[in-house]
């Protein structure tokens, strides 16, 4: 679990690669997680020059004993485990001007949408000694992620985010009052652009200019107006909406872009992502089988 010293062959950037872990009562159940693990370390680690951190963040319910379990079942050997149990308190916040309660925003656990305010915005707080942040959840078992060449198609085109893909709008039962907050606040700061809420980043994987969005003052006026109205809380806006919104509004033709070359299972919708398993000619027979074998490899897992 040590951090390996830069060598004079790496990029200067650095990296981490984040996920926020479910804690569970029993070991096996990290089986998933150990498998994103070691895809991360074959997929990404091996094949960069970049220095790399992963960043294993939990509520404080991951102890001693599964720590140790993970790192020695995981090929990775700079993992970092971070308890972050006080960005999970008990929200205070019961109305707001902007947003209510819906039938469908209480359906969520206030463990969700601590995960929403945590990747929206506090997850920087975690993270300052990195240049980029990369957050890759525990239920993606990566693919393809080619992380030199995305950065330096970055920093050569002044890109702060990239996702893998693109989630649509969101329902209109767990956006009420977002558009009203936006529209107020482009107005007070004198914005141009107009937000919108159908163009969001698939946020269980994404690569951010971290350096950046920590001295954005529109992107810092923005998150701390979300983070006042409590309605992360009250009606559950998730963090893709909330990234969606920013980044429309934010200065650059380039700010935000679609990589297509990122490529991953995300199990938890058995879905794949920028690779389908029927197109054998995409990547040739024997990457047809590699993916065939990671999806049963993760229904054994999950069964």
């Amino acid at each position: 679990m040590q951090t390996t010293s830069i060598s004079s062959d790496r990029l200067v950037s650095k990296i981490a690669i984040c996920v926020l872990a479910r804690g569970y009562k029993t070991l096996g159940k990290y089986k998933l997680l150990v498998e994103r693990n070691n895809s991360i370390n074959e997929v990404i680690i091996n094949e960069s020059k970049a220095f790399i951190d992963v960043l294993i963040f939990h509520e404080g319910n991951i102890d001693q004993t599964q720590q140790q379990y993970i790192s020695i079942n995981s090929d990775l050997k700079n993992i970092k485990f971070i308890s972050v149990e006080s960005a999970f308190k008990k929200n205070s916040h019961v109305s707001s001007k902007y947003c209510s309660e819906t039938k469908l925003s209480k359906s969520y656990g206030h463990g969700y949408k601590c995960m929403c305010k945590f990747w929206f915005s506090e997850f920087l707080n975690y993270t300052k000694e990195y240049d980029y942040v990369i957050r890759i959840d525990d239920d993606c078992v990566i693919q393809r992620f080619p992380v030199d060449e995305i950065i330096k198609k970055m920093k050569g085109n002044k890109i702060r985010y990239v996702a893998a893909s693109i989630f649509g709008n969101d329902d209109k039962n767990v956006t009420l009052g977002i558009e009203n907050l936006c529209n107020d606040f482009i107005k007070e700061n004198k914005i141009q652009a107009k937000p919108r809420f159908d163009y969001n980043p698939y946020t269980n994987i994404f690569i951010i200019d971290a350096d950046y969005f920590r001295t954005n003052e529109i992107y810092q006026r923005f998150s701390s107006l979300v983070n006042s109205t409590g309605c992360i809380f009250i009606n559950r806006w998730g963090d893709h909406v909330l990234w969606g919104a920013i980044l429309s509004i934010l200065p650059g033709n380039n700010i935000f872009k679609v990589d297509a070359d990122i490529q991953y299972l995300h199990g938890s919708h058995n879905k794949w992502i920028n690779s389908n398993i029927n197109k054998k000619t995409k990547f040739g027979i024997l990457g047809w089988l590699s993916e065939l074998a990671r999806k049963i490899r993760y229904k054994i897992l999950t069964f």
